[in-house]
C-alpha cells in the first residue's frame, strides 16, 4: 500500500519507479517466507515472524485478538469500550492543541456491536491460526458462521479460506496459501 502524503507515494504518482506487478510481489513474499523459516522463524500473521511464541510482538497479538489499545500522536487511532478515536491528523495542529489543553480527537465513532464483531474478524483472519468460532463468540457474543456466514461460503468458494476442523467438528476459519496475499479481499469480505 502506498500511503498519500509520502515520499514513495510521490515517487509513484510521478512515475519515478513501477510498483511490482502481483506475480513478482506474491514471489518475493513467498521468498521472504522461505528464507525466515530456514532461519528459525515461523510465520504468525501475515507480515509477523517470530522465534518462538514468546517473541511474538504483544502489542500486535492485543490488536489481532480484538483488545482495546491508545494510539498517541497525530493522526493515531484508539479503540477502548466500542470506541474508535482518531487523533488530528495534521502535526501543527496536533500540537497547537497540545499546548492549549483541548481535545487532540478529530472524530470518534461508537460501534455497535455487530460491526465490532465483524471488525474483530476482519483483524484476526490475518493471523495464521484464524479465527476459532468459540473464542469468537466468548469475546463478540456472536456466533460467527451465523454472523459471517455468507461472506465464510463465498470466500471458501474463491479459494481464500478453509474451514478448521478437530475430529471432524468445524471449529472456525483460516486463510489459505492462495488467501494469504489477499488477506486484505478476506477481511473486506468479513466487514
Amino acid at each position: 500500500t502506498y500511503e498519500k502524503g509520502t515520499p514513495l507515494f510521490r515517487a509513484l504518482k510521478d512515475e519515478e519507479f513501477l510498483p511490482p506487478d502481483e506475480a513478482l510481489s506474491g514471489a518475493m513474499y513467498r521468498r521472504a517466507i522461505g528464507a525466515l523459516s530456514k532461519n528459525g522463524f515461523s510465520q504468525y500473521e501475515i507480515s509477523s515472524f517470530a522465534r518462538g511464541a514468546r517473541f511474538r510482538s504483544r502489542h500486535n497479538m492485543n490488536y489481532w485478538n480484538g483488545g482495546d489499545y491508545a494510539g498517541l500522536g497525530a493522526g493515531a487511532v484508539s479503540y477502548a469500550g466500542g470506541v474508535r478515536a482518531s487523533n488530528i491528523p495534521d502535526v501543527a495542529e496536533y500540537v497547537r492543541r497540545y499546548k492549549a489543553g483541548e481535545s487532540l480527537v478529530s472524530s470518534s465513532e461508537k460501534l455497535s456491536a455487530k460491526r465490532s464483531a465483524r471488525e474483530k474478524a476482519a483483524v484476526r483472519i490475518r493471523t495464521i491460526d484464524g479465527i476459532d468460532s468459540k473464542w469468537f463468540h466468548k469475546t463478540t457474543g456472536y456466533d460467527l458462521f451465523s454472523l459471517e456466514g455468507d461472506a465464510i461460503k463465498g470466500l471458501i468458494e474463491s479459494g481464500l479460506i478453509v474451514y478448521k476442523k478437530k475430529r471432524g467438528s468445524i471449529t472456525g476459519i483460516r486463510l489459505t496459501g492462495k488467501g494469504i496475499p489477499l488477506c486484505d479481499t478476506v477481511s473486506a469480505g468479513l466487514l
